[in-house]
């Protein structure tokens, strides 16, 4: 990959700017899919890579391309769905999709239909007409959707008036529009969010082709050491603590770096390096279901015996798939000593907090945001657990509006004793 998982840094990078890292046969199944108009949807858990893949597939797509027979001219647009003002309506964000593609292809038999489209952004048959007429001269126009979770919790943009063009256009058009999103979801559970809209028809994205995104191979994670000049007791510590996690992997070699000046002990590095990738530990542990929350902690209590590995092979294979867990003898480990030491602070801060013993607010309000490191997380444990409060949230309520509403209306033990569930705190024993 360019960087491991995309970020840039203003310290010297270990692999240079120009540099991607692996992926191979995933870049060759999307430049292969693209070229045939198939829609594809990159799924992978957090900081896996998937904003760096599409960048690069935009970035390199001509080179990439160059071994395919390819008589068509492609070219990509690309939206970051976290950028999309929250009151974007289908017209909103189909009209600035008509201005870019103005920009991309401004002559052809296509721009009648263009100019009623700038007038009337959501007009059906012009769209239709638009990417047909594109595709029967060569052209493709490719919308890179990146972080497209982000639409299923958009207020406007949550709905068949903008997810059933994206369908139609995508896969009635000859190849002359693609899509190809970016997402934490998988294609079903995408599937699931828009049901509601769509309860009767084909669901809207029953056509794309999913594409797992997972963690870095042995070779890979070889290949990226050498391009680092690592010696092979710092190649220990760093597999030791980020496996074979792209992100983790660039956070370590990057605090590698940045101490060899003031030679830190193994400990003092490690502390650094836990403090840096905290926010992506808590992120990463949110992400996870109830169940592979449940198999984390399994692991980590040693509790693998045959009878409750067979309980929760489901899980654990999936944590096997995203490089969370490897196989150890028998049983399992975590693969990183990094979300490991997360897991456990986390677990042991949930037991320290006392069950029936009156807290104050700030404390409770301290824990929560301990606890609920996302948005997403705080909203989930109020709907399970406190749902009248709930009913009160409105859009645009910040996280330190809702935070206080649940301090207002609830008895602090509750909330507590709330966090302290397995399903909140990662199955703590009671």
């Amino acid at each position: 990959m360019r960087e491991p998982s995309g970020h840039k840094t203003t310290q010297k990078s270990p692999t240079t700017p120009r540099r991607f890292i692996g992926r191979t046969n995933l870049i060759h199944i999307l430049i292969n899919r693209l070229l045939n108009g198939d829609s594809c949807s990159i799924v992978g858990p957090p900081h896996i890579g998937k904003t760096t893949l599409l960048r690069h597939l935009q970035n390199e797509f001509v080179n990439l391309a160059k071994e395919y027979s390819n008589e068509r001219i492609v070219k990509f647009l690309f939206f970051d769905c976290h950028m999309i003002p929250v009151n974007y309506t289908p017209k909103d964000f189909f009209r600035q999709l008509w201005m870019r593609i103005d920009r991309l292809f401004p002559e052809g038999g296509h721009c009648r239909a263009l100019t009623e489209l700038l007038k009337d952004p959501t007009e059906p048959w012009s769209m239709r007409e638009l990417f047909s007429q594109l595709a029967s001269t060569g052209r493709r126009t490719v919308l890179l959707l990146d972080e497209f979770d982000a639409l299923f919790r958009h207020e406007h943009l949550h709905h068949s008036e903008f997810f059933g063009p994206l369908r139609s256009l995508s896969s009635t058009t000859d190849g002359g529009l693609t899509l190809i999103t970016a997402s934490r979801l998988s294609v079903a559970d995408m599937n699931r969010c828009t049901q509601e809209q769509n309860p009767t028809g084909s669901p809207f994205f029953n056509n794309n082709i999913q594409l797992s995104l997972r963690p870095f191979t042995e070779d890979e994670v070889e290949r990226l050491f050498q391009l680092s000049d690592l010696n092979n007791v710092e190649r220990s510590l760093i597999s030791a603590a980020a496996g074979r996690h792209p992100f983790l992997l660039e956070s370590a070699i990057m605090v590698l770096i940045e101490t060899r000046t003031f030679s830190p002990s193994q400990k003092e590095m490690f502390d650094i390096l836990s403090e840096r990738v905290s926010a992506h530990c808590a992120d990463q542990w949110h992400c996870l279901s109830k169940s592979q929350q449940h198999a984390l902690r399994m692991v980590i209590c040693g509790e693998q015996q045959s009878s409750i590995l067979a309980e929760l092979s489901s899980a654990l294979n999936h944590l096997c798939a995203d490089g969370i867990v490897e196989r150890n003898g028998a049983g399992f480990r975590i693969a990183s000593g990094l979300l490991l030491d997360w897991i456990d602070r986390h677990i042991r801060e949930i037991e320290s907090a006392p069950s029936h013993t009156p807290l104050g607010r700030p404390k409770v309000r301290q824990l929560l945001n301990s606890v609920l490191t996302t948005d997403s997380s705080f909203d989930a444990f109020c709907l399970d657990y406190f749902p009248r409060v709930h009913r009160q949230f409105a859009i645009g309520m910040d996280r330190e509006q809702r935070i206080n509403l649940l301090l207002q209306w609830e008895e602090l033990s509750e909330i507590v004793d709330a966090l302290r569930l397995p399903t909140v705190s990662g199955c703590i024993p009671q």
